[in-house]
C-alpha cells in the first residue's frame, strides 16, 4: 500500500511580545500565542494597539506610515519621497508622536518579539534624537524654503532594529530636514500586512487582482477565475463568470446579467480582499503575520462560518499566523462552531486558537487568556465577552 505524505504544518511564528510605550501600552506583555489570536474587549482598550505593534515588527517604514494613515493621520510615503520639503517631514514626525505613550518622546518605545524559531527573533526599538541623523550615504539635508521652515528645530524618528539576538543595530528613520532610509534591503525573514478597519475600494482590488494575473501563466490564470469563483460563490451563489472590464471597472456574471463590484455589499468586498491580500503574500514564499483589525466589519451572521471556514484553510495552507480584533458576539459564537468542527478536541483547539481578553484599568491595560472550554460556555450561555 502507498501511503501518501501528508504536508507538514508549521509552528506559527510569533511566539510572545512585550510592548513598551507604545501607544496605551505603558509595559505589556503577551504570552503563548497561536497560530489564529483574537483579541476583544471594550472601545479603547488597547486591541488595535497590539496589531499595530506586531506591525511594527516589518523593518519598512512605508508599511508604518500606513497605519498612521489607518487612524486618520500621516502622509503617503510616496509623496513625502516625490516632493521633499522640510514641512512635510516635520509633520510626519509631529504624527508618529501618537505612537509614543502619553505622546512623551523622552521615553522609548520597545517592541520584544520573541519567535518560535529563535533565528527570527526582533528587537525594536523607536526613539526621537534632538540632531538630524544620517541613514544612509546618499542622504542630503534640505535647505529651508521659507521662514517657517528655517524655524523647524532638527530632529529624527529613529527606528533600531536588532535580529535574531543580536547586538548588531539596523537602523531606519526619516529627520525634519529630510535625511531617510525607508527599508532594510534582503530582509526575507517573514512577512506582515496590516489590514485596518477600512472596507477596500474597487481600485485597490483591482489592483490586487491584476497583480495576481499578471504573476500567473494562462494555465494559472483559469486556475485563478476558477478558484475564485468557487470560494466566492459561497457569499453570492448565483456567480456565473468574473471579469475585470477595461482597468476601472470589476464585475461578476450573474446569469443573464452582471454586477459590479461597487454594488455589492462591505462584507464581500472585505472577504474577497483579504483572499486576494493572502495570495498575494504567499507568492514570496515567507512565512506571514496577517493582521485584521475589526475582522468580521460588514460581514453578515449566517456568512461568518464560511468566512472562518476560509480563513482558516488558508492559515494552515500558506504558513500564516493571524491577529484579529471583534466586538462581535456572532463572530466569537462562529468561530466557536467551525474550530469545533475542523479540529475536535478542546486541547487540539487549544494549541491553535488564542482568545485574549484586554481590560484598561486606569492607564494600565491588562489581558486575560481565553482557553476554548471557556470560551465555549460563555459562547453557549451568551455570556458578554467584550
Amino acid at each position: 500500500m502507498v501511503h501518501k505524505k501528508t504536508k507538514k504544518i508549521s509552528k506559527p511564528l510569533l511566539k510572545n511580545l512585550s510592548i513598551k510605550n507604545f501607544r496605551c501600552f505603558e509595559n505589556f506583555h503577551l504570552k503563548d500565542l497561536k497560530r489564529v489570536n483574537i483579541f476583544v474587549g471594550d472601545n479603547n482598550s488597547g486591541k488595535s494597539s497590539v496589531l499595530e505593534a506586531v506591525g511594527m515588527l516589518y523593518p519598512r517604514l512605508e508599511d508604518h506610515f500606513r497605519i498612521l494613515e489607518a487612524r486618520g493621520v500621516g502622509l503617503v510615503f510616496n509623496y513625502l519621497k516625490a516632493y521633499r520639503r522640510i514641512t512635510s517631514f516635520h509633520y510626519v514626525i509631529l504624527n508618529f508622536f501618537s505612537f509614543f505613550f502619553k505622546k512623551n518622546t523622552e521615553n522609548s518605545i520597545e517592541i520584544f518579539s520573541e519567535f518560535y524559531e529563535a533565528k527570527k527573533n526582533v528587537n525594536l526599538q523607536i526613539s526621537l534624537s534632538s540632531k538630524i541623523e544620517k541613514f544612509n550615504e546618499e542622504d542630503e539635508i534640505l535647505e529651508p524654503q521659507n521662514p517657517h521652515e528655517k524655524n523647524i528645530k532638527p530632529e529624527s524618528l529613529v527606528f533600531d532594529y536588532k535580529f535574531n539576538n543580536s547586538k548588531t543595530v539596523q537602523r531606519l528613520g526619516c529627520s525634519s530636514l529630510g535625511t531617510y532610509d525607508s527599508v532594510l534591503k534582503d530582509f526575507n525573514q517573514y512577512n506582515i500586512i496590516f489590514l485596518a478597519d477600512q472596507t477596500p475600494t474597487q481600485r485597490e482590488i483591482i489592483d490586487k487582482w491584476s497583480k495576481l494575473k499578471e504573476l500567473a501563466n494562462l494555465k494559472e490564470s483559469n486556475e485563478i477565475d476558477e478558484r475564485y469563483l468557487k470560494i466566492l460563490q459561497n457569499f453570492e451563489k448565483d456567480l456565473k463568470k468574473i471579469e475585470l472590464i477595461g482597468t476601472y471597472f470589476f464585475a461578476f456574471l450573474k446569469d443573464d446579467f452582471t454586477v459590479f463590484l461597487e454594488d455589492m455589499g462591505n462584507g464581500f468586498k472585505k472577504f474577497f480582499d483579504i483572499l486576494l491580500t493572502i495570495d498575494l503574500a504567499s507568492k514570496k514564499n515567507l512565512p506571514t503575520l496577517l493582521c485584521i483589525d475589526e475582522i468580521d466589519n460588514g460581514l453578515y451572521f449566517d456568512k461568518q462560518d464560511v468566512f472562518w471556514e476560509q480563513l482558516l484553510k488558508l492559515c494552515a495552507e500558506k504558513n500564516i499566523q493571524l491577529f484579529a480584533t471583534t466586538h462581535s458576539y456572532d463572530c466569537l459564537k462562529s468561530i466557536v462552531r467551525v474550530f469545533e468542527n475542523h479540529y475536535k478536541t478542546d486541547k487540539k483547539i487549544d494549541e491553535e486558537l488564542g482568545v485574549f481578553r484586554l481590560v484598561k484599568i486606569k492607564n494600565e491595560v491588562r489581558v486575560s487568556p481565553y482557553n476554548f472550554s471557556f470560551l465555549k460556555v460563555l459562547a453557549e450561555s451568551s455570556t458578554e465577552i467584550r
